[in-house]
């Protein structure tokens, strides 16, 4: 049987797998693209500021979820007759 080749999906190495023994027989590996320091800096400049975004707006709406959570409970305590109508055991559930 003749050889199969197959590219890998994770580093795009080539493989040449034989069938009737289900081996490796040979491999070739992707040279990397090298690139320079200042490029590589700016990259992870970019890449830090699009995580200090996600950072932010995550920060935001903790802060915007925990004011809700404060003005429910201090409704909740303020009348806590309307709570008992809202309120369903577990156990009335089906």
């Amino acid at each position: 049987m003749s050889l199969l080749e197959v590219r890998c999906p994770c580093c795009n190495a080539r493989l040449w797998l034989d069938p009737a023994a289900g081996k490796v027989v040979d491999h070739q590996s992707t040279e990397r693209q090298k690139i320079e320091l200042d490029e590589f800096l700016e990259a992870q400049k970019h890449k830090s500021s699009e995580w200090d975004d996600k950072l932010k707006k995550a920060r935001r709406d903790e802060e915007r979820r925990k004011k809700e959570w404060e003005a429910r409970f201090k409704q909740a305590t303020e009348n806590p007759d309307q709570l008992k109508d809202d309120y369903h055991s577990p156990f009335e559930w089906d």
